[in-house]
């Protein structure tokens, strides 16, 4: 299955977003099982990202919001098996106010430069299910957004891409929260982040009783990352309020960073991160030859505001955790 290569040809509305391709809502005990491809054809909206700053010219038809390939909301009792997604002009998919969603066995493939084309994406989803899968995309393999909770991650490869990451939470001052995940035995190479979670200043909630477990990083530019000072331009500011991150777990990470620090949890001052716990983690420089934390350099660590402790193995040691 192909969508439209050319953005002009998409039927949307003079005012509205392109907000999805291929979309299924409220539907309860939903298959999808195959083999075959789903094709976005999405490089050609790829391209025109810079024309689209052009206010004064731009097409209002292809600068709108890409389409986001595939999008289940408000439906539960969702299996979906064996099929590879390719080349969205946006997130390949979505999980939208569903519950009881199971993704297996799926591959999504993008270039690594190709922007905002996440795996798969959540946003108050409860009680879902991903693993087996291979996700190669130019942004989160997989990002886990507001309202999300007991989600469940495990055996996925990940890379080209920008890792497995809850949020951002907290944008323009909102109150959002995420709890009860747990991510297990994922592979994350060459990717720009393994185990994330990013917040936004001035945001209010929670993100809270989360596992990251036996991961391995070949080459990960940010194997570990908290940071409650996320933000995508330059005209970010401090605030005295931030969502707060508690009850996270680190433990059986080990492999190569192609950054230093190789673990980096840059917490708010107003409201610190609590409960962080490292455990049996042991992460080596790998050598690219760019200077930046490899070819032999000791890798190193970066924290602040942040209580907890470590337990086993910690390398390189965190002296913020005690």
């Amino acid at each position: 299955m192909k969508g439209p290569s050319d953005p002009s040809d998409w039927k949307c509305q003079e005012h509205r977003y392109c907000k999805q391709w291929i979309a299924f809502d409220e539907v309860d005990n939903l298959m999808i099982r195959g083999s075959g491809t789903v094709d976005g054809q999405g490089s050609t909206w790829w391209e025109r990202r810079s024309s689209c700053k052009d206010h004064k010219h731009r097409d209002k038809r292809v600068c709108g919001r890409k389409p986001t390939g595939l999008v289940i909301s408000h439906s539960q009792n969702v299996h979906l098996e064996g099929l590879t997604f390719k080349d969205s002009p946006q997130m390949h998919m979505a999980f939208e106010r569903s519950e009881r969603v199971h993704a297996s066995n799926l591959t999504i493939q993008a270039p690594g430069d190709s922007p905002n084309t996440d795996g798969i994406h959540l946003q108050h989803a409860r009680n879902i299910f991903i693993d087996h899968s291979r996700i190669m995309t130019g942004d989160d393999c997989i990002s886990i957004g507001h309202g999300s909770s007991h989600i469940n991650i495990t055996r996925i490869a990940c890379g080209p891409g920008h890792g497995i990451s809850i949020g951002s939470l907290g944008i323009d001052g909102e109150n959002e929260t995420v709890e009860d995940v747990h991510v297990s035995d994922v592979v994350f190479t060459e990717t720009t982040n393994g185990a994330r979670i990013k917040t936004w200043q001035g945001g209010k909630g929670f993100a809270r009783n989360v596992v990251f477990e036996n991961i391995r990083s070949e080459g990960a530019r940010n194997p570990i990352i908290i940071d409650q000072y996320y933000c995508d331009h330059k005209h970010c500011t401090d605030h005295s309020s931030a969502v707060k991150i508690s009850n996270i777990r680190f433990e059986n990470i080990y492999g190569t960073s192609h950054r230093k620090p190789a673990v980096n949890i840059a917490c708010s001052k107003s409201v610190p991160c609590t409960d962080i716990v490292l455990s049996n983690v042991h992460l080596e420089a790998a050598g690219d030859g760019d200077g930046d934390g490899d070819d032999g350099d000791e890798p190193s660590t970066h924290c602040a505001n942040v209580q907890g402790h470590a337990m086993g193995h910690v390398f390189p040691p965190l002296t913020c955790l005690s």
